[in-house]
């Protein structure tokens, strides 16, 4: 009896695991959401500055709805952290690869919460710019420019998590977790951050912080791994959940 009652718990205790990793699962879409409602509706940010744009136009920019500004970024730094949720739940999907140990699952959760600090802080300094209207419009723009280029160009973190995945998924021989293509997927995707690294360099032209390639290339590739990982994590999970006896 006592046998069967605890194998009744691990039978439980697993089913609530896998429960609670396709909920935090559900973080990176609900976290992009509170992006996208905070930074496009809200606060209007969309389309980006330009990196030229004259101090005084800057400075009217931040200033003409300054509320909209705050409660935009307010939301961008409440939702950012739901990221960290689904890096999590990926994590345990790495540590059925890994095993005991799972250094390479742990590195991910490790750096993909770093992650999160690279997408809270750019919406700190957004608000700060307009948070003290008798600032210098130079003053307002070293606040922007400490805003859009951590933004645009501190992919670091980032690369070396995809980097991370990917390396665990190819060491797995037998592919009883992830498919190997998902493997070079995250690596691929991982290299194509490179391009957002040039924003230091140039203020026009396809590496400026609002260009196609440092921008709109490295929007769109984050966004597709979003959908992918999700989209592959969420089937595993829910296999797992059916192996267990659940729907």
């Amino acid at each position: 009896m006592t046998s069967a009652v605890q194998t009744q718990r691990e039978h439980q205790q697993a089913l609530l695991s896998l429960k609670n990793q396709l909920l935090c699962l559900w973080g990176g879409p609900a976290g992009a959401a509170g992006w996208f409602i905070g930074f496009f509706v809200i606060a209007g940010l969309f389309p980006p500055i330009s990196p030229n744009m004259p101090v005084d136009a800057l400075k009217a920019y931040y200033l003409k709805d300054a509320n909209a500004l705050f409660a935009g970024c307010c939301i961008m730094m409440f939702t950012t952290p739901l990221f960290a949720c689904m890096y999590a739940a990926i994590s345990e999907q790495l540590k059925r690869i890994e095993g005991s140990g799972a250094v390479l699952a742990n590195a991910q959760m490790v750096l993909g919460s770093l992650m999160v600090l690279f997408f809270i802080l750019p919406a700190f300094n957004l608000g700060i710019a307009a948070f003290r209207p008798e600032r210098s419009a130079e003053a307002i723009q070293t606040l922007s420019d400490g805003a859009w280029l951590p933004f645009v160009s501190a992919f670091q973190t980032t690369f070396w998590t995809w980097i991370v995945i990917g390396v665990a998924i190819l060491r797995d021989k037998d592919q009883k977790v992830f498919p190997r293509w998902l493997g070079h997927f995250n690596i691929w995707v991982a290299l194509s951050l490179i391009l957002a690294g040039f924003t230091f360099f140039t203020k026009t032209g396809p590496f400026a912080w609002d260009g196609a390639a440092a921008l709109w290339i490295v929007v769109v590739t984050f966004e597709a791994w979003f959908l992918v990982m999700f989209w592959v994590v969420r089937k595993n999970l829910r296999e797992q959940m059916r192996a267990l006896g659940a729907g």
